[in-house]
């Protein structure tokens, strides 16, 4: 590999690193603002006990549905982001193995909290990187390893299968991350009045 045309996707990388670190960052209260707000509760409610949601007055449909409309949009910006990336695309660009890849992501940090779906995606890619240049053959101490085809799903489905077998639910279950805690406000004790 040429050291100009590392710098140069080095260069190329580095922006658009900075710039998903600042969405994850910047964006993360604002999801748990909507998680914790009266429609995020409803949502959970009915995601977690559908029949004890309406039991107390709550439409399972009329509480999934905007979970699903916003899903789309995310869903169809996040395509039109990666279709304007890749530049040139086909129906086969995007097959089978991206919507695995990112299912894997989900489940590794955890499905029921977007910090662990930030901390799935970061460690899949983190190790898709690293894997990727064993595949083509790394220089290891001064050794040429050998070329090993498919060594990054390999062992991304041996990774997957320990995580699932002792932490089921994901690396962070359902817990958050939260860099700003809130203050609580002790309130002094009151005299009884007598």
């Amino acid at each position: 590999m040429h050291t100009g045309e590392g710098w140069r996707l080095c260069r190329l990388a580095l922006p658009s690193l900075i710039a998903c670190a600042h969405l994850c960052v910047d964006r993360r209260p604002l999801a748990a603002r909507g998680e914790f707000s009266r429609w995020g509760l409803q949502a959970r409610g009915g995601r977690d006990d559908a029949v004890a949601a309406e039991s107390s007055g709550l439409s399972p449909t009329r509480v999934r549905l905007p979970a699903l409309l916003l899903g789309g949009v995310l869903s169809g910006a996040a395509g039109a982001v990666w279709a304007h990336y890749l530049t040139a695309f086909s129906p086969a660009t995007f097959g089978i193995d991206p919507a695995v890849i990112v299912v894997i992501m989900a489940v590794i940090g955890g499905v029921h909290s977007v910090s662990g779906a930030i901390l799935g995606a970061t460690i899949v890619a983190i190790w898709q990187e690293l894997t990727r240049q064993i595949e083509s053959g790394a220089v290891l101490f001064g050794m040429q390893l050998p070329m090993l085809p498919e060594f990054g799903a390999l062992t991304l489905g041996i990774g997957l299968i320990v995580v699932l077998a002792l932490r089921p639910h994901g690396l962070l279950a359902s817990r958050e991350f939260q860099l700003f805690r809130p203050r609580t406000q002790v309130l002094p004790e009151q005299p009884a009045s007598v």
